[in-house]
């Protein structure tokens, strides 16, 4: 998990990851297992239901923003 969110904090490639979070084939294939069953969705809405509990969520003014921009390969000239 650690290996995870180190990605997906850093943006970092899969090869990058520092050998303290293990395998970086390994930690691909869990994200995307977890991906297929829902399990990131689940983790999310617990999230959301958790930081609403606690009256930390201002719905009025929350947003998600899914939006990127994807890298361009090959010289822009």
């Amino acid at each position: 998990m650690e290996g995870i969110l180190w990605i997906l904090r850093t943006g970092a490639q899969w090869d990058e990851l520092p050998v303290k979070y293990g395998s970086p084939m390994t930690c691909w294939r869990r994200l995307k297992n977890w991906q297929k069953l829902g399990v990131w969705k689940s983790i999310w809405k617990k999230l959301l239901v958790m930081l609403e509990k606690e009256g930390k969520i201002e719905w009025e003014v929350s947003f998600l923003d899914g939006t990127f921009a994807p890298a361009k390969k090959g010289d822009s000239k």
